[in-house]
């Protein structure tokens, strides 16, 4: 490709993160992410979701977590999608606690959940027995008018 004179974009790089991503393997996409940065192609919050999502598959939530705090600090405001990856992230590994904390953190910088975040929180209250809970959060989720 680059010896034909072709370069690659920022969503040419998303689609090779994405499938590297996808198959666990992260070190190649960190590698590749680097690359992208060193040939000045920028990348962007969809980059970003891919990366925390990988992460995410292979139990590496930490690295998620600083990647998610880090893109806001680079331009990238988290979306919806951001946090629904680092919240199922969490509840994957039984960090119900941490996952409420960052919906709540949602919804203080006013992006509106959506029936994966109510979802992805109730499935996990319930799986760690706290029905009282999931009953408050289902009970939010009405006023919210968000459907399941």
């Amino acid at each position: 490709m680059l010896n034909q004179g072709v370069h690659p974009t920022t969503v040419t790089f998303n689609v090779l993160l994405d499938e590297l991503c996808k198959s666990g393997k992260m070190d190649e996409a960190n590698m590749l992410y680097k690359l992208m940065i060193h040939r000045g192609v920028q990348p962007n919050t969809y980059t970003y979701n891919i990366l925390m999502d990988g992460y995410c598959l292979v139990g590496r939530i930490h690295e998620a977590d600083k990647l998610f705090v880090s893109m806001a600090s680079k331009g990238f405001m988290p979306n919806v999608v951001s946090y629904n990856i680092l919240i199922d992230g969490y509840c994957n590994n039984k960090k119900v606690d941490e996952a409420m904390n960052l919906y709540r953190e949602m919804i203080s910088k006013g992006i509106r959940p959506d029936v994966v975040n109510y979802n992805t929180l109730l499935i996990s209250l319930f799986n760690v027995g706290r029905v009282g809970d999931a009953r408050k959060l289902f009970d939010e989720m009405q006023v919210n008018d968000v459907a399941s």
